[in-house]
Protein backbone atom coordinates (compact mmCIF):
# COMPACT_ATOMS: atom_id res chain seq x y z
CA UNK A 1 0.00 0.00 0.00
CA UNK A 2 1.19 3.61 -0.91
CA UNK A 3 1.58 6.00 2.22
CA UNK A 4 1.38 9.65 1.12
CA UNK A 5 0.07 11.99 3.10
CA UNK A 6 -3.62 10.86 3.27
CA UNK A 7 -4.12 11.82 6.69
CA UNK A 8 -4.59 15.56 5.38
CA UNK A 9 -8.15 15.02 4.48
CA UNK A 10 -10.11 14.63 7.53
CA UNK A 11 -12.93 11.98 5.85
CA UNK A 12 -9.44 9.50 5.55
CA UNK A 13 -8.76 9.73 9.50
CA UNK A 14 -12.20 9.12 10.06
CA UNK A 15 -12.98 6.27 8.09
CA UNK A 16 -9.27 4.89 10.06
CA UNK A 17 -10.55 6.09 13.30
CA UNK A 18 -13.28 3.91 12.86
CA UNK A 19 -11.34 0.65 12.35
CA UNK A 20 -8.56 1.16 15.12
CA UNK A 21 -10.18 -2.08 16.89
CA UNK A 22 -9.59 -4.42 13.71
CA UNK A 23 -7.72 -7.36 15.04
CA UNK A 24 -4.70 -6.80 13.82
CA UNK A 25 -4.36 -3.13 15.61
CA UNK A 26 -6.79 -3.46 18.50
CA UNK A 27 -3.85 -4.74 20.95
CA UNK A 28 -1.62 -2.07 20.31
CA UNK A 29 -4.52 -0.16 20.25
CA UNK A 30 -5.48 -1.13 23.76
CA UNK A 31 -2.12 -0.58 25.30
CA UNK A 32 -2.19 3.11 24.34
CA UNK A 33 -5.67 3.47 26.42
CA UNK A 34 -3.85 1.51 29.00
CA UNK A 35 -0.98 3.86 28.65
CA UNK A 36 -3.71 7.35 28.70
CA UNK A 37 -5.22 5.71 31.96
CA UNK A 38 -2.09 5.29 33.54
CA UNK A 39 -1.06 9.24 32.74
CA UNK A 40 -4.47 10.05 33.37
CA UNK A 41 -5.01 11.20 29.71
CA UNK A 42 -8.24 10.66 27.87
CA UNK A 43 -8.51 7.67 25.58
CA UNK A 44 -7.24 8.98 22.25
CA UNK A 45 -4.34 11.48 24.17
CA UNK A 46 -1.78 8.52 23.33
CA UNK A 47 -1.67 8.14 19.29
CA UNK A 48 -3.67 4.80 17.62
CA UNK A 49 -1.90 2.74 15.68
CA UNK A 50 -2.85 3.42 11.96
CA UNK A 51 -5.16 -0.06 10.97
CA UNK A 52 -3.57 0.40 7.52
CA UNK A 53 -0.08 -0.62 8.75
CA UNK A 54 0.40 -4.49 10.14
CA UNK A 55 -0.41 -3.87 13.25
CA UNK A 56 1.04 -7.06 15.71
CA UNK A 57 1.63 -8.94 11.93
CA UNK A 58 4.19 -5.85 11.29
CA UNK A 59 7.85 -8.09 10.40
CA UNK A 60 9.67 -5.17 11.42
CA UNK A 61 8.94 -2.66 14.70
CA UNK A 62 10.38 1.05 13.97
CA UNK A 63 10.84 2.85 17.47
CA UNK A 64 11.34 6.72 17.21
CA UNK A 65 11.66 8.97 19.93
CA UNK A 66 8.23 10.32 20.34
CA UNK A 67 5.67 10.70 17.68
CA UNK A 68 5.46 14.24 15.70
CA UNK A 69 2.27 16.91 16.68
CA UNK A 70 0.53 15.74 13.31
CA UNK A 71 0.10 12.12 15.23
CA UNK A 72 -1.87 14.23 18.23
CA UNK A 73 -5.43 14.07 18.42
CA UNK A 74 -6.87 17.49 18.32
CA UNK A 75 -3.85 18.52 16.35
CA UNK A 76 -3.00 15.70 13.77
CA UNK A 77 -4.79 12.58 12.85
CA UNK A 78 -4.67 10.70 16.45
CA UNK A 79 -2.54 7.88 14.57
CA UNK A 80 0.66 6.79 14.30
CA UNK A 81 1.18 6.66 10.44
CA UNK A 82 2.87 6.71 7.60
CA UNK A 83 0.25 9.40 5.79
CA UNK A 84 0.48 12.16 8.34
CA UNK A 85 1.16 14.89 6.43
CA UNK A 86 4.65 16.05 8.05
CA UNK A 87 8.42 15.55 8.26
CA UNK A 88 8.50 12.27 10.21
CA UNK A 89 6.28 10.18 8.35
CA UNK A 90 7.70 11.53 4.96
CA UNK A 91 11.34 11.05 6.36
CA UNK A 92 10.50 7.27 7.47
CA UNK A 93 8.68 6.96 3.96
CA UNK A 94 11.77 8.13 2.40
CA UNK A 95 13.79 5.39 4.45
CA UNK A 96 12.15 2.62 4.25
CA UNK A 97 11.99 2.85 0.19
CA UNK A 98 16.05 3.37 0.32
CA UNK A 99 15.86 0.24 2.00
CA UNK A 100 13.50 -1.80 0.09
CA UNK A 101 10.96 -1.67 3.06
CA UNK A 102 7.39 -2.14 1.96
Amino acid sequence: MAFNRRNADPKVVRAKLARIWEPHVAPLNELANRVADAEGLPHGHVPYVDPDAGGVRARMLVLLDNPSTKAEAGTGSGLLSLDNNDRTARNCREAYARHGVE
